[in-house]
């Protein structure tokens, strides 16, 4: 024990070794703090490896697998929903009607995803992210975690690649987005249906661009989307700390982020089924030839 003191006290009082940039690790670390926040779902994830896959699921696990969450850079306006059992489905809406079963909410808001990302970018193509270590599913499936549910994928068109990260949760209470302190352009309105949202444009370095819509519809549920011009899956050496574009802006606009916005709920109408995985385009089921973004 005393050896080990002595070695901890020797370590302590070294200078750091050339090259250690205090002001990078501190800034590389906030880049990564709306992501970490966004994935956990109210900090009971703190933890939570942001390296896409870093987390191994059973096969057939789906509700029970906690997703790594996005892997880009960072955004600045970060919500912290109520912490939950991580996995857990909704069970009631605010106003008290049950929410459909879980493995009926997964397959109805995959389908109207990928139903909305066609009509907004017809001719791109998708490819999934690897939420869970070993795991090669459809692009823009959904996954319960912390409470609601989690979905991302990789958008393809002939200007380059986009990551797309859905996050779904039963909201409660007022609005709690601001513009305040948002470090690029923010806007907040509500739509005719009674959704209160902002939309947030930030600039990350290195031509990275962010798209960031967070909403409060008026049934309860809270919705974070986030786009990012560029793939998870092909960024250079230096991506752990600096991702790099991978074309000018997103693949979607902030308009298009809002009309999936719109198509997104907690508490449907009954418990309609999902309809069939399409076969091209947005949403094909993937190849066995591995990542495609």
């Amino acid at each position: 024990m005393k050896q080990l003191s002595e070695l901890l006290e020797r370590a302590s009082a070294a200078p750091p070794p050339p090259g250690f940039d205090v002001t990078r690790i501190v800034r590389t670390e906030d880049r990564r703090r709306h992501r970490r926040r966004l994935a956990a779902g109210g900090g009971t994830a703190a933890a939570v490896a942001v390296v896409v896959g870093a987390l191994a699921v059973p096969s057939g696990d789906r509700q029970r697998a906690e997703p790594a969450g996005p892997t880009g850079g960072h955004a600045s306006s970060a919500r912290a929903h109520p912490s939950r059992t991580p996995g857990s489905a909704p069970s009631r809406s605010p106003g008290g009607s049950v929410t459909e079963p879980p493995r009926h909410a997964t397959a109805r808001l995959r389908a109207v995803t990928v139903d909305a990302l066609q009509r907004a970018a017809p001719q791109a193509t998708s490819s999934w992210v690897a939420l869970y270590q070993g795991r090669h599913d459809a692009p823009f499936t959904y996954y319960g975690s912390q409470g609601g549910y989690k979905a991302a994928g990789i958008l393809n068109d002939r200007a380059g690649k986009s990551y797309l990260f859905i996050d779904v949760n039963p909201g409660a209470g007022v609005y709690p987005y601001t513009c305040t302190d948002a470090p690029g352009s923010c806007t907040r309105r509500q739509l005719a249906d009674g959704t209160a949202l902002t939309v947030q444009v930030d600039e990350l370095g290195n031509g990275v661009l962010r798209y960031a819509v967070n909403a409060q519809r008026a049934d309860g549920t809270a919705i974070d989307l986030m786009e990012e011009n560029y793939s998870e899956h092909d960024q250079p050496p230096s991506k752990a700390t600096d991702p790099h574009a991978q074309r000018t802006k997103p693949t979607l606009s902030t308009d298009a982020l809002v009309g999936i916005v719109q198509v997104l709920t907690l508490y449907p109408k009954g418990y309609p089924a999902g309809a069939a995985q399409p076969t091209r385009g947005i949403g094909r089921p993937p190849g066995s030839a591995g990542p495609q973004g």
